[in-house]
């Protein structure tokens, strides 16, 4: 037994007790406070050491179900489905700290989408895992309904029947999105292959894409816009294009979203619902039967000429008559019949009588009426307008009277009328007949005994009447009981064949009657006559194109009007005779195919493009067509030939051609000349800089100025390079064009020309007052003076030219042009005697460098190639005609001004235009372009630094402020022009600059002007032209 401690000894130890109990107490403090945050946390709160849980939040109570006591001691997955047990696992043991997502396991076996993140850390010397567990059910659902909208979007944009794209913006624009419909529409075998083309080559004419694209970036959005589109073979197409311009939070484009649908088939379906209205009138009024029109309330809207003549009165008396109000069309049942029509219901009323005298609308007559009521419906089914046919069926139904009195008499009349008349059975439910009665009429037509027909079938004794239409109109009569007509047919067996014509009535026994005759005489007059008719039939006295009609023996039988219209051969010159002198000969082989094909194998063709020749002897381009006509037995009787006359449309194909060559032509040109200015900068500037420095007396002045006049003419040829490229500077100065004229034939040029070709009298017709154009005075001369000289050297042993200016108001298409901007013009022509232009040359006269000259003596082959830049560049158009052996004349149309031309500028004095020591950054990539500007502005008194790139400039604009940038637009590689004035007004909004370039004013160039820069102008430099653009824009 132990020994009592003393008191010292039990003094100490609850000393000892109550230092311990402090401390627990301090401890225990922050670990109540962390306590309560974890339990107010929206999170599960878990303390585990070694995977095994010892304490939990309040949070992981409320969210699994598991009370404190029976968490402690679960290892951590048993919080989490099995699935997730592993990577749970692998991550405690890893000590693994960002988030991860599990499925979290309830008391109750209810899971939830969960994300976890735990951390490793020391607590009271011991190393335990903390995890917070988030249950994550609203993002994930969140999450779920996104994808399952973008799903559905993606679902509802793959399956549209319109193309739906997406594509970046700017000229070489490409698409960015496709859907499968649009992919389809444009003939591409897959979404890869067509989002790699670009957006432009879609379009029959890519500017029409830029005028579009121009649109929507205005507007914001454009609706239902039709455009010319091509598909991947060349297929054209009508597309109706909807799209809308997508921009970031700077208000700039980021992208074009659209829609496209092909409406090829819907513009062709009106305009064959409007051929039909035509023709649907046309047939109502030339139609023998009497037909009204009303509309869907019953008001009687329409009546035609035989209306008017059945009930003998004139049109205007259907004023205010509604069939529904009508008491006897009640009576007669016709408002019920247009009640059912309302409902989109035809229906015939094969007899009524209609008493007049009790109608509001006739008064006084009676009459029986076969009537048809149907309504016109549009294709939505409703009802549009509901028309009523009718016959008169008065004699008729008077007949059928007398027939009925006269019964008594019908087994005598039986055998003695003219007609074969036939009583029939059904067998088989009406599957065929057998014959009950046969008179002797019908014995003599059909040359069978009546013994041989009674109690047989119609089709053995027949065999061939199931294809006459007897036997199914026999069977209609019987189950319906209604008389019916077979109009005349042609039968044929081994023992009988003529023409039979049937009436059809049924017994009240259930008999089927058939009255027929033999109309084979009567046939053959009709026939002969109906061949007569249905050759002219064929061929429309209105259609616009050429009809011809031949023979088997290849004799014209007709031609109609446009025929003569179009060839100048009448049908009176041709009728019976072979036009021998109509198809050249190098056409000769494809045409007897064609007429073997229609006259021999009984074939049609169409669409096939020839040549033919008029009566004055003239070649036009022809798309053919042609069909046969057979007789009734099927044998070919004649040939029926459509000609259309495409030469126009050759002629515009050719054009189109023409103008798709010179724009690639031109944009080699536009580089070729850009870089050509740059180099022409120093023959062109340091002349002038030089001149600058020596004396009025110096021997080098001479030669120095040749060197200038050099460069200056090499400008003007590179001048010529980007007019052909449609890149030239089109100043909008105001132009008289007779004074630019005039100034011409006054020129040393012009004189010289004279010299060459004496023989050349030339005559000017020059409009007094003739309109004003804008444009560039100095490519309208360069216009003058090539057609000018090519006019006269035209004319090697003389002749007259003629230069005409005239006023014209313009409100038709232009040859060559299918659409013209209607207004004032101010037409320039020049007209030769000379030796003509052949047909293959006159195509390829707008070519760069096509010439029939000897080359190095007459130019350099980009004359007419000018002339061609400079009429597109103002906007205007130009036709070509020649004769060989006759002349040329070349029109050209300027759209006219009512500007009044400016005052003359003559050349300022030097001082004018120099400088005070303002301070110039000159920027340009070209070493010697800077030392060109430098120069010239140093020898003007300005003071100037020079940097050769944007980067450059805008680094030293960082620390320093000059007065003026001289900017040039191209540089490469790095910033242009653009991006470094952007950069700059960043920071210095007010900062003054000019721009220069050898190439052209782009429309990045015009946007550097809008934003504040001051003129442009272009390289190579001049001391003039820079001095003054420098001084005009510094005393802004």
């Amino acid at each position: 037994m132990a020994n009592k401690p003393t008191y010292e000894e039990l003094e100490q130890r609850v000393l000892e007790l109550e230092k311990t109990e402090t401390e627990r107490k301090q401890v225990e403090k922050p670990e109540e406070r962390l306590k309560a945050m974890s339990d107010a946390s929206f999170e599960a709160i878990f303390l585990s050491e070694k995977g095994i849980c010892f304490d939990q939040s309040q949070t992981a109570k409320k969210m699994f179900g598991y009370t404190r006591a029976e968490a402690i001691g679960r290892h951590g997955t048993e919080w989490i489905v099995p699935k997730d047990h592993e990577q749970v696992k692998n991550n405690m043991a890893s000590g693994y700290e960002k988030p991860y997502e599990v499925t979290a396991l309830k008391k109750d076996g209810d899971t939830f989408p969960a994300e976890i993140q735990a951390r490793m850390t020391e607590y009271q010397g011991r190393s335990i895992r903390i995890t917070a567990l988030r249950d994550i059910s609203d993002r994930k659902q969140a999450e779920e309904a996104l994808y399952e909208s973008e799903a559905k979007y993606k679902s509802l944009t793959n399956n549209l029947n319109v193309g739906v794209y997406r594509n970046s913006v700017g000229s070489k624009g490409k698409f960015i999105e496709a859907n499968p419909a649009i992919v389809k529409m444009f003939g591409y075998d897959s979404r890869e292959e067509f989002l790699k083309i670009g957006v432009s080559h879609l379009y029959l004419n890519p500017l029409e894409r830029k005028e579009f694209t121009s649109k929507v970036a205005k507007a914001g959005s454009i609706k239902n816009e039709v455009l010319g589109l091509q598909k991947k073979d060349g297929t054209e197409f009508l597309g109706s294009v909807s799209a809308v311009a997508v921009k970031n939070e700077k208000g700039d484009i980021k992208y074009f979203d659209g829609i496209i649908e092909d409406i090829t088939e819907r513009k062709r379906a009106e305009e064959s619902l409007k051929k039909t209205q035509e023709r649907f009138r046309t047939v109502v009024e030339q139609s023998s039967a009497a037909i009204e029109i009303y509309e869907p309330n019953g008001r009687l809207l329409i009546v035609n000429d035989a209306w008017a003549k059945f009930w003998g009165l004139k049109k205007e008396a259907v004023a205010d008559f509604n069939i529904l109000a009508d008491p006897e069309c009640e009576k007669t049942g016709l408002a019920s019949a247009f009640r059912e029509s309302q409902q989109g219901r035809a229906r015939i009323l094969s007899e009524v009588l209609y008493d007049a005298a009790e109608s509001g609308l006739i008064g006084g007559r009676k009459r029986w009426i076969s009537a048809r009521m149907y309504p016109i419906v549009d294709q939505k089914r409703t009802v549009q307008n509901i028309v009523l046919t009718y016959d008169d069926i008065t004699e008729r139904k008077q007949a059928e009277e007398a027939l009925r009195e006269s019964e008594e008499r019908f087994s005598s009349m039986f055998e003695h009328t003219s007609s074969g008349v036939a009583v029939y059975e059904p067998v088989n439910n009406g599957e065929d007949f057998v014959f009950k009665a046969f008179n002797s009429a019908a014995e003599r037509i059909t040359r069978i005994s009546r013994e041989e027909a009674l109690g047989n079938r119609l089709l053995d004794l027949f065999p061939n009447m199931d294809k006459s239409g007897l036997l199914g109109l026999l069977q209609k009569v019987w189950q319906t009981g209604q008389e019916e007509h077979l109009p005349p047919f042609y039968y044929k067996d081994e023992l009988r064949e003529g023409w039979r014509e049937n009436r059809l009535y049924k017994l009240p026994t259930g008999e089927v009657v058939a009255l027929f005759d033999d109309v084979t005489e009567r046939k053959q007059a009709e026939e002969a006559l109906r061949a007569s008719e249905e050759k002219y039939r064929t061929v429309l006295e209105s259609s616009p194109d050429p009809v011809v009609v031949y023979d088997m023996e290849g004799r014209v039988i007709y031609l109609n009007p446009a025929f003569t219209r179009v060839f100048g051969w009448s049908l009176e010159e041709q009728i019976g005779k072979k036009i021998d002198d109509f198809v050249p000969e190098k056409n000769m082989s494809e045409t007897r195919k064609m007429i073997n094909k229609v006259t021999v194998a009984g074939e049609s063709f169409s669409g096939l493009e020839t040549r033919r020749y008029t009566k004055e002897g003239n070649i036009l381009d022809i798309s053919i067509s042609g069909s046969c006509y057979k007789d009734h037995e099927g044998n070919v009787a004649a040939s029926v030939i459509n000609l259309r006359d495409i030469t126009e449309q050759k002629r515009l194909e050719t054009h189109f051609q023409q103008a798709s060559k010179m724009e690639a032509v031109g944009t080699l040109a536009g580089g070729v000349a850009h870089d050509l200015n740059n180099i022409l900068g120093g023959l062109v500037s340091y002349p002038e800089l030089l001149l600058l420095q020596i004396s009025e007396d110096s021997p080098l002045r001479k030669s120095i100025l040749t060197i200038q006049k050099s460069g200056e003419k090499a400008a003007a040829v590179v001048q010529d390079l980007l007019t052909l490229a449609r890149r030239g500077v089109v100043a909008t100065e105001v132009v008289n064009l007779n004074n630019v004229i005039s100034e011409y034939l006054k020129s040393p040029e012009h004189e010289k020309l004279q010299s060459y070709h004496p023989g050349v009298h030339i005559e000017t017709h020059l409009e007094k007052d003739v309109l004003n154009i804008l444009g560039s005075s100095t490519h309208l001369s360069k216009t003058v003076m090539n057609l000018v000289s090519n006019a006269a050297e035209a004319m090697p042993v003389g002749g007259k030219l003629t230069v005409t200016t005239e006023n014209r108001y313009i409100d038709t298409p232009i040859r060559g042009y299918e659409a013209v901007k209607e207004g004032d013009y101010m037409v320039f022509t020049i007209s030769d005697t000379g030796t003509g232009i052949s047909p293959n040359d006159i195509e390829k006269i707008f070519e760069p460098f096509y010439t029939k000259k000897k080359m190095g003596k007459s130019g350099t082959g980009l004359g007419m190639a000018v002339v061609w830049g400079t009429v597109k560049d103002h906007n205007g158009y130009i036709d070509v005609q020649s004769t060989e052996g006759k002349g040329t004349t070349f029109t050209l149309y300027f759209s006219a001004t009512r500007e009044k031309l400016s005052e003359d500028k003559s050349h300022s004095a030097i001082e004018s235009y120099s400088g005070n020591g303002e301070s110039i950054l000159i920027v340009d990539d070209v070493e010697q372009q800077r030392q060109i500007a430098s120069g010239m502005l140093e020898a003007l008194g300005y003071s100037v630094v020079s940097v050769s790139s944007g980067e450059e400039a805008v680094e030293y604009l960082k620390t320093n402020k000059v007065h003026l940038l001289v900017l040039d637009m191209i540089m490469d590689p790095g910033m242009d022009g653009l991006d470094t004035y952007k950069k700059i007004i960043e920071m210095h909004p007010d900062q003054k600059a000019i721009i220069a370039s050898g190439f052209s004013e782009t429309d990045r160039v015009k946007e550097v002007l809008r934003l504040g820069a001051g003129t442009y102008i272009r390289k190579p430099f001049l001391l003039e032209k820079i001095g003054l653009a420098v001084k005009e824009e510094l005393e802004k």
